[in-house]
């Protein structure tokens, strides 16, 4: 309890210094617009792009210069002054650049490195390993 404290003063006075000037810019941001920005729209918007090259994407770095046919007028409109320079999701920019084969890569990429180490520890029960084994996360 006393640890939960501590974070929380120290948190506090990291908001208030001069060094949370972005943590507080950001929150007066997402208090703001409570739909979370234009991320959302972007999402819909890019996966309408992916769509039409799932296989192969349409290659590494090219989002800002391939997304402006595929902006929606309610992006545009909602957000005038923003410019798009990725879809702001990995799984997606991965699907918008390199198609599914690059998408389900970048899942398999993210999928490996959770979960557990190994399920069933290869020790015998009441071994001083087995129990620092099964509890190996990632």
């Amino acid at each position: 309890m006393l640890m939960l404290i501590a974070s929380a003063a120290c948190l506090g006075l990291l908001y208030v210094s001069p060094a949370g000037a972005k943590l507080r810019a950001r929150m007066h941001w997402s208090l703001d617009d409570l739909r979370g920005g234009a991320r959302l729209i972007l999402w819909r918007d890019s996966l309408r792009m992916a769509m039409g090259r799932p296989l192969l994407g349409y290659g590494p770095e090219t989002f800002t210069a391939q997304f402006p046919p595929f902006e929606s007028v309610e992006l545009s409109r909602a957000y005038p002054d923003f410019y798009q320079e990725s879809p702001h999701n990995m799984f997606i920019d991965a699907l918008t650049s390199h198609g599914l084969p690059g998408a389900l890569s970048c899942w398999r990429s993210a999928r490996s490195g959770c979960g557990p180490r190994e399920r069933t520890p290869r020790w015998p029960p009441g071994s001083p390993r087995r129990s620092s084994a099964s509890n190996s996360w990632c």
